[in-house]
């Protein structure tokens, strides 16, 4: 009975060739349509699930006052001090860690110029937040040292043709910004780093790098407007912290956005919905 069934099928097919073409090719792309949005929801769920602190850990959104749309909310604010203004504030905020995008050219100790790679400075609870995998070397301590370099594996093997480059050293050339007579002024620097740390890029994280350096305070407690790229502001609320609470005096506070200069809207995105 079952062989007469099959044999009937593969006559229907061969009588409707378009129709069995047709048909499979339906059932091949819903098939590879539902694989991809099983990948994309499992990516999602890595990267919102690498977070130390789960639910307690936001990124600061704010109104760009400086484009014509001021409905988009951005992820990054041109000033540093915007999350060391609300730990100041609010103490309902336990904790903070700031990222900043920081373009640099990168060459190595024989002068060969590296192509393009991501470069972020960031405060040394980057490694208790996103709790990237080390191949070697304390990423943390790393982030404290002025002088360390976290690099990828991928950004170690591509321009040194290896993993482990512990030891290795860097020459990162750019722009920094500094106060003078009150004014914010350009300077051009160039600074030797060594590669201390070894980080796993297949880890997920919601920052895609190839480089980590540490964050100077004086670049992000300051509470003024860069324009040298940008900086990601994520906070910590203690146990007893509310964020619709927390966002209600960011917005209607006017002693806090009087002193720190606040104008447009703020807000608080969970890590687990970026």
């Amino acid at each position: 009975m079952f062989s007469i069934s099959l044999k009937m099928i593969f006559r229907s097919w061969a009588r409707n060739k378009i129709y069995f073409v047709i048909s499979m090719l339906s059932l091949i792309i819903g098939l590879t349509c539902s694989v991809l949005l099983i990948g994309f929801v499992a990516n999602e769920y890595n990267i919102a699930h690498v977070v130390k602190g789960g639910g307690q850990w936001y990124l600061l959104q704010e109104q760009n006052v400086y484009y014509s749309n001021e409905e988009v909310m951005a992820n990054h604010t041109l000033n540093g001090g915007r999350a060391v203004a609300i730990q100041r504030s609010f103490p309902e905020v336990e904790d903070i860690c700031v990222c900043h995008d920081d373009h640099k050219q990168i060459k190595k100790n024989s002068g060969e110029t590296i192509p393009y790679a991501a470069i972020y400075a960031v405060t040394p609870n980057f490694a208790d937040l996103f709790q990237p995998e080390l191949l070697a070397g304390d990423l943390k301590e790393t982030l404290r040292d002025p002088s360390g370099v976290a690099v990828t594996r991928s950004f170690a093997r591509k321009n040194f043709g290896r993993e482990n480059i512990l030891g290795e050293t860097l020459l990162l050339v750019g722009y920094s910004q500094y106060l003078k007579d009150g004014r914010l002024q350009n300077v051009e620097e160039e600074k030797v780093y060594m590669v201390k740390a070894i980080v796993d890029d297949k880890s997920k994280s919601y920052l895609q790098y190839d480089l980590l350096i540490h964050l100077p305070e004086s670049d992000y407690a300051l509470t003024r407007v860069s324009w040298v790229n940008s900086y990601y502001s994520f906070l910590k609320l203690g146990k007893e912290g509310r964020k619709d609470k927390l966002e209600k005096k960011l917005n209607q506070d006017e002693t806090y956005r009087k002193q720190y200069d606040i104008q447009g809207k703020q807000q608080l995105r969970p890590l687990s919905q970026v």
